[in-house]
């Protein structure tokens, strides 16, 4: 049985801990909140951030909003990177479950798994005479639908994949239009595909959600070149650090566009 301290006990803190308890040991939990110190959650008691700075042992992050924002509060306090984890919610079957995942990309272990497995089309990676584009959309977007459609209607030499979460594209793209649509439910399953995937000769990046910032480098050797669309609430509905963050995926980027130009002016961009 490990150790561990929970940091955070909002929402998503309850079904977390009820997920952890039967496998690990929460030797107790941490908020911000001072109000809260001293009191009961879910059984654990809750103590001051600074109690941390007692203990060598592993701190998981339960808020999904802050969680960059006290990933660099632990680590002003002193705590190493590898001691720390931080949670992505996924839902299966109506179901809300959180993936623990460490903060460094480097140690999320990859799945044992091909990458045809993932594949709603299941086909295999061929290398042809045309344009292997990827792009990237977590969730189901009629503009990837209009994009794809449209530009291979008009160019026979294009060949597009998606890697998301939406398994609805797999109905509602025609297929002809797609060589690839990867899927995947966790982060390990998108380390395990873009592990596997060969060079593509450009990557369209719709918005910069935290697991492309998350697999930044990875992603980044995997194509030629790399276009990426920023969205208004990428940068200026979120923190000073979660924006920081963010950037690590666009100094990667050749050529970067946005919805509008206030977009650049939030984020601090100069394009």
């Amino acid at each position: 049985m490990c150790n561990l301290i929970v940091f955070g006990i909002g929402k998503a803190g309850k079904v977390i801990i009820r997920q952890l308890k039967n496998k690990y040991n929460i030797l107790f939990v941490v908020d911000n909140d001072k109000d809260k110190w001293g009191t009961q959650f879910e059984g654990y008691m809750v103590k001051s951030p600074s109690e941390i700075q007692q203990y060598s042992d592993d701190i998981i992050i339960t808020s999904y909003k802050y969680a960059v924002e006290i990933l660099i509060q632990l680590q002003n306090m002193g705590v190493d990177k590898d001691r720390i984890y931080w949670c992505r919610k996924t839902t299966k079957n109506n179901m809300a479950k959180y993936e623990i995942c460490p903060v460094e990309s480097q140690r999320l272990r990859a799945k044992d798994k091909k990458l045809i497995q993932y594949d709603l089309l299941n086909k295999e990676e061929v290398r042809t005479d045309g344009i292997k584009v990827m792009i990237f959309s977590t969730s189901f977007s009629v503009y990837v639908k209009q994009v794809v459609e449209n530009i291979a209607q008009r160019y026979s030499d294009v060949e597009f994949s998606l890697l998301t979460e939406a398994k609805e594209y797999k109905e509602k793209v025609k297929k002809k239009y797609l060589n690839h649509i990867y899927c995947f439910e966790t982060l390990s399953d998108l380390k395990t595909i873009l592990e596997q995937l060969p060079m593509y000769d450009a990557m369209q990046l719709l918005w910069i959600e935290r697991e492309w910032s998350y697999f930044c480098e990875l992603i980044r050797c995997k194509t030629k070149l790399l276009n990426l669309n920023v969205g208004g609430s990428d940068f200026y509905r979120v923190g000073v650090e979660e924006r920081n963050f963010k950037r690590k995926l666009i100094a990667c980027a050749d050529k970067v566009s946005a919805e509008v130009r206030g977009t650049f002016f939030h984020s601090g961009l100069r394009y």
